[in-house]
């Protein structure tokens, strides 16, 4: 097993109880201001909340906050860059390919559309190489083929051993990638 999220709440009282082993996908979902991006950025240990949260048997409390982010990536819906450039960032010539090309990863981060800006902030999460990805909605402001780009890169991520938990408002979506649903209400 990866992470496991006992009782865990949010801010607006969201509480839920998850496990993820690895190789997996876990779709949260849910009505707008359920919580599933307050769960995530609890997951993350970014936003204070209760319950236990633990990854590989370890409790989140023991591991050193850079210790867990490093482990643990979380990926904001309106994701914000360091640099003025996508290839600029540490690691980009390692970055994988999510339907970008070289032109737009070398273009300023302004004249990058929601959709590029997206699909580079997973991508430079990605080359990272976490053991899990917390997404929050990742393919929102994407079209059909880019949106196919993406999944087929989180499937191939977790192929390797790793997990996704992700909110998406794409009813097909956890089919398309064979993920587990859960509801908030």
């Amino acid at each position: 097993m990866v992470l496991k999220a006992n009782q865990v709440r949010t801010a607006v009282g969201t509480e839920t109880s998850i496990v993820v082993p690895r190789g997996e996908i876990v779709v949260i979902r849910g009505a707008s201001g359920a919580g599933k991006t307050l769960l995530l950025r609890r997951l993350a240990d970014l936003d204070p909340g209760g319950g236990e949260v633990s990854l590989d048997g370890k409790d989140q409390l023991s591991f050193a906050a850079p210790q867990w982010r490093k482990r643990v990536c979380f990926v904001s819906a309106e994701p914000a860059f360091w640099q003025p450039s996508i290839i600029e960032h540490p690691h980009a010539e390692h970055i994988i390919d999510l339907g970008l090309g070289p032109k737009r990863l070398a273009a300023s981060i302004a004249e990058l559309s929601t959709g590029e800006r997206s699909r580079a902030a997973l991508a430079l999460a990605m080359v990272r190489d976490p053991d899990v990805l917390l997404l929050d909605e990742p393919t929102a402001a994407l079209d059909p083929q880019a949106t196919h780009i993406v999944e087929h890169a989180l499937t191939a991520f977790c192929g390797r051993e790793k997990c996704v938990v992700m909110t998406s408002h794409d009813a097909e979506q956890p089919d398309r990638l064979g993920a587990r649903t859960v509801e908030l209400a």
